[in-house]
């Protein structure tokens, strides 16, 4: 949000909070799912990707782990 607000109140005088959101309401969205990310944990991927790939690592490990604990007799209902 940093990143919004540094560079937008320079550039734009807001006469309504309305203006103003709509505004970070698109620059959110582009900073979400159309602009890729520098950080190594996030691999250039945009933050959508991330969550996404994210949410797939975490269903492997959860079938991983049902599975691991069905052959043990140990399955929780």
């Amino acid at each position: 949000m940093d990143e919004f607000f540094r560079g937008t109140f320079r550039k734009t005088f807001y006469t309504s909070v309305e203006e103003l959101q709509k505004d970070f309401d698109q620059w959110l969205h582009y900073y979400k799912y159309e602009r890729p990310h520098r950080d190594s944990c996030d691999m250039g991927r945009r933050s959508i990707e991330t969550i996404e790939v994210g949410k797939l690592i975490r269903e492997q490990m959860q079938k991983a782990t049902n599975y691991s604990l069905t052959q043990k007799g140990l399955a929780v209902q």
